[in-house]
Formats: structure tokens, sequence, C-alpha cells
């Protein structure tokens, strides 16, 4: 649906990506952090007995990745790598919480 008031020039792209996950983990949550500047992404494992893993490729320029709580206090520092960044060994019907910046 395309509710424009009048001819305009489209500049913008018609899809954006702001990260892309690969792997097993489900996309849960992404959302502006509480107290920091950055922003929270969760993943979820929903599969039956099962260990999952994911890879996070992020479309922009990303200083730091940190495992964080539910409070969103940091827990450890994950490595960067080509703006990418490796989940692993998240176990069944657990999540894991990010802290991007």
């Amino acid at each position: 649906m395309n509710f424009t008031l009048g001819d305009e020039a489209r500049t913008l792209p018609t899809n954006y990506s702001l990260a892309e996950v690969a792997g097993d983990l489900t996309l849960s949550v992404v959302k502006k952090a509480e107290t920091r500047k950055g922003y929270i992404i969760r993943l979820y494992n929903g599969r039956l007995k099962e260990d999952c893993q994911a890879s996070i490729h992020f479309k922009q320029e990303v200083k730091k990745v940190e495992q964080v709580n539910l409070k969103e206090e940091s827990l450890a520092e994950l490595t960067l790598h080509n703006q990418t960044v490796n989940v692993t060994a998240v176990t069944h019907a657990k999540f894991i919480t990010l802290y991007v910046e």
C-alpha cells in the first residue's frame, strides 16, 4: 500500500536491514538499551534438546558487542570480526542477551 499524498521522489531503499542473523537461534528482541546509547538484541533457542548457535553480521559499523543479563549489566565482551559476532552453545529453552554499540 502506498500512502503518499503526491508524487514524491523515492530516495530511500524499500528494504533495510540492520543485521543478518544466520544459524538456529530465533531473534526475539531488538530494542534501545535502557541506560546506554547502544541497543539490545535477544536471541532464543526454541529447539528441543539441542544446543544452538548463530552468527550476527552487522550492516553498520559496530564498536563492541557484550553479553549482558536482563538488567543489561555487562557479563562478557564478545569478539567482533569483520562486523560479525558468533554466539555459540545456547541450550534448549534458553536465551542470550547482547548489548551492541
